[in-house]
């Protein structure tokens, strides 16, 4: 009995950490496609009017890049001065954006990077970073779209919960179970 017990907290241990450890890698995975879905979006509505300056309001269909102080924003900037966006999304609140030099996090062959900062309100917030011609100029543009973390770590850690929970009602229902197994099944021969 107490063999058994011991093997099945074990392998519920282990396989308790391989699930956690598996959706956390979907869940950023998820976050992180979600944030370069929206760059897309922002990217797509963005263009260069008659007199060659950038317009386009992208309606990415989510209330969050309208809160302030959301954690979740987008902004376009020229690329030689994203700290200054020229469009950006009403939960922005500040006139500008602290980023850091390309020397610190540099752009992939795509020409997109993504890093985390803490924003003014004192969030987790993931920022992923494109650049791209918009039009006829041949003046970089820098798309810039955040995610606030704290709901994909709500979400992970309430997973985490559940499972830890199910697991336990799991394994101490299978030391019951066993324990009852070996007690009254093993009374024939006890007599």
């Amino acid at each position: 009995l107490v063999i058994n017990a011991l093997w099945t907290a074990a392998a519920l241990l282990v396989t308790g950490l391989v699930l956690t450890s598996l959706f956390r890698v979907n869940a950023e995975n998820n976050f992180r496609s979600v944030l370069l879905a929206h760059t897309f979006n922002v990217m797509g509505a963005i263009d260069r009017d008659a007199e060659g300056k950038l317009s386009g309001l992208p309606n990415l269909g989510d209330a969050r890049f309208q809160a302030p102080l959301s954690g979740w924003y987008w902004s376009v900037a020229r690329a030689n001065a994203p700290q200054s966006p020229l469009l950006y999304s009403h939960s922005i609140t500040g006139e500008e954006l602290s980023v850091p030099d390309t020397s610190e996090q540099p752009f992939n062959d795509q020409f997109q990077r993504s890093y985390q900062v803490t924003d003014e309100a004192g969030q987790s917030v993931q920022r992923l970073e494109a650049q791209l011609f918009v039009g006829e100029s041949d003046e970089l543009v820098q798309v810039t779209v955040a995610g606030n973390r704290s709901g994909l770590a709500e979400t992970i850690n309430t997973f985490n919960r559940s499972l830890a929970i199910a697991f336990g009602l799991f394994g101490l229902g299978s030391v019951l179970a066993n324990y009852f197994v070996i007690r009254f099944g093993l009374r024939p021969l006890q007599r």
